[in-house]
């Protein structure tokens, strides 16, 4: 490999984690819209109450009871969010690097 091949490959690498961080970012802003409406299904809350009760829920419940609470809640789907950009950027690339090979086999074989 040379090092201009070896630089796409760490730019490649760099973009997916770029892309995985702004996954990470857009999921947590949505963590509370997520909250929102799990706290609301099944019950009377809704705004705020539902948001903290469905956090809470997602966290593993509250924190006197053991739980993780809001903050749990808020962070797994912003973990969530993140592993789903990474995997999806990655699958995106390997898709790309398995056409781009398979064209070179295609031009060599005529």
């Amino acid at each position: 490999m040379d090092n201009k091949e070896e630089l796409k490959m760490v730019f490649m690498i760099v973009k997916i984690i770029v892309f995985g961080l702004i996954a990470a970012v857009v999921g947590w802003f949505v963590a509370y819209l997520i909250g929102m409406i799990v706290g609301g299904i099944g019950t009377d809350y809704s705004g705020a109450a539902a948001a903290s009760y469905g956090l809470a829920k997602i966290g593993g419940g509250p924190l006197s009871e053991g739980g993780h609470g809001m903050r749990g809640g808020r962070i797994l789907i912003t973990s969530i969010f993140g592993v789903v950009g990474i995997v999806a950027s990655s699958a995106y690339y390997f898709v790309r690097f398995v056409r781009k090979i398979k064209r070179q086999r295609a031009g060599k074989a005529e």
